[in-house]
């Protein structure tokens, strides 16, 4: 009768309890949890091993054993082998009337949603650590950029001021046009810098990408090497994205170089198109995601893959797995930048031994592919009108005026916005044009502009700056309809930009 109203009472109980004899066989159970126990075992009550493990003998280091020598309790967690469930286990001991253990209660509890529920949570808030960071990087990497930019300027603008007025015949000459190479690279560098930190100035198009990537496929096979197959594989159904083609150039560039990096002699690179559709369920567990339909580019190799370890940072800047000198572990983190400044998402999946894979998610676009590039005409390259060049960088101000002049025209300059406007309240019937940095002391181009055109509403103004078009844009610094030029900028490029500009000669 007791032990009938006993199995009553753990009937109502929500978890397995289990008593064991010091035999491991079941001599009592709600068998509460039937997921876990088959019928059949329920009714001939076999050894708990063999119900729970499906073993032939008892668990190594088993707690009920270990409760029948010392009589206390334990608490552990176990995963079930056959269908991945999680428990949380309390083993208790049943004492009979001379205080020795006769028997051992287990009671176990399923905690596999709570569980899994926290190895989500703890996922998710790994992903928004890293994009935090990334973010962080990003603010960092244009804030450099903007300072280096700033003495590029100067450095390939006196440089090219200089091999302009040499004959090429001067030993100097060729010494000097190592210098060039040298700050085009590093202007190169910085360009990777500002493309990571989504900060780079584009001229997004809206484009078919199985053309923009088949014509580049030639010199791709030429920088990874005959010994690498270049497999491609466009799908004949894939969307219009919209992007500068140029940053198609630089992921598909960059993925590969670093397949390259990642193969032995016969290995291959897959690059492939397809369309995908991100459902709730695929954004939910993948921080950032969002719905919608997509192009789907892939780039995936069979090289030596990566750890876990080393997958978190990938997408960091400086961060590179090759020896010293075979890199500036900037690729991958200006892949990362385009790919977030055109508003998609990258995902990527590698393990040793066993290949990367890129899967770059490019939102699709409903509107007509242009065809081509609008192209300008040829304009004059000098004048004689008068300029206002206001900059507080000396060295850059102080190089500004030198080519100014160079080019015929006259120039005044100021180095703080207000000494700006004093100048042109004083000769404002005399400067044809303002040529003004952005982020100034004392006021932004923008509020400098307003104070200038209360004086002289139709003035003409080319601003630059070493931060991009976008950023100022999007920071309200600028309105978006100005003549604008990034630094560094080459003489010729400022030389025609302001010709265009006096000229009334659109671009």
């Amino acid at each position: 009768m007791i032990n009938q109203v006993f199995e009553k009472t753990l009937e109502t109980v929500d978890c397995l309890v289990v008593v064991v004899d010091r035999d491991l066989r079941i001599v009592l159970s709600n068998w509460k949890d039937h997921e876990w126990v088959a019928e059949k075992e329920r009714l001939r009550q076999p050894y708990c091993y063999e119900v729970f493990k499906h073993f032939k003998a008892p668990c190594k280091n088993c707690p009920a054993l270990k409760t029948f020598k010392d009589g206390k309790d334990r608490f552990y967690e176990d995963r079930n082998p056959i269908d991945g469930s999680y428990k949380k286990i309390r083993v208790m001991p049943i004492l009979n009337d001379k205080h020795e253990v006769e028997y051992v209660l287990e009671n176990v509890k399923d905690v596999t949603l709570q569980k899994e529920s926290a190895e989500d949570k703890e996922r998710l808030q790994n992903q928004l650590i890293q994009a935090s960071k990334m973010e962080s990087l990003g603010r960092l990497a244009g804030g450099i950029a903007h300072d280096f930019n700033n003495m590029l300027s100067v450095i390939l603008g006196r440089t090219e001021l200089i091999m302009s007025e040499m004959d090429q015949t001067n030993p100097v000459y060729k010494d000097l046009n190592e210098i060039q190479k040298s700050g085009q690279r590093s202007a190169e560098l910085i360009r990777q810098l500002l493309g990571f930190a989504r900060k780079q100035t584009i001229s997004p198009i809206i484009l078919d990408i199985n053309k923009t990537i088949a014509g580049m496929l030639s010199m791709m096979r030429k920088i990874i090497g005959e010994d690498i197959e270049l497999i491609w594989k466009p799908s004949p159904e894939v969307w219009p994205i919209k992007i500068d083609p140029v940053q198609i150039d630089q992921i598909i560039a960059n993925l590969c170089i670093n397949s390259r990096d990642a193969l032995s002699k016969g290995g291959k690179i897959i690059i492939k198109t397809d369309t995908a559709i991100l459902d709730e369920a695929y954004c939910a567990v993948n921080r950032g995601f969002k719905t919608g339909q997509y192009t789907l580019l892939s780039v995936t190799d069979n090289g030596y893959g990566m750890d876990e370890k080393n997958l978190e940072h990938i997408f960091e800047p400086f961060f590179t797995t090759k020896e010293s000198g075979r890199g500036t572990g900037l690729g991958l983190a200006t892949v990362y930048g385009i790919v977030k400044q055109n508003n998609g998402f990258i995902k990527v999946r590698s393990k040793e031994n066993e290949g990367t894979s890129f899967e770059i998610f490019f939102p699709k676009i409903n509107e007509k592919i242009v065809s081509g590039r609008n192209k300008s005409s040829g304009v004059a390259m000098k004048g004689e009108e008068t300029i206002l060049v206001v900059e507080d960088e000396d060295s850059i101000l102080s190089f500004l005026k030198s080519l100014l002049k160079r080019l015929g025209y006259k120039v005044f300059t100021a180095r703080t916005p207000k000494e700006a406007i004093k100048i042109y309240k004083e000769q404002s019937a005399l400067i044809h044009l303002v040529l003004s940095d952005v982020v100034m002391p004392e006021m932004t181009g923008k509020e400098l502009l307003l104070e200038l055109k209360k004086i002289q509403p139709d003035l003409q103004v080319l601003f630059m700056s070493g931060y991009s078009f976008n950023v100022i844009t999007h920071q309200e610094v600028l309105d978006e309809d100005v003549n604008f030029l990034q630094k560094p900028f080459s003489n010729k490029i400022l030389a025609k930009k302001i010709r265009e500009i006096l000229d009334n000669q659109p671009l």
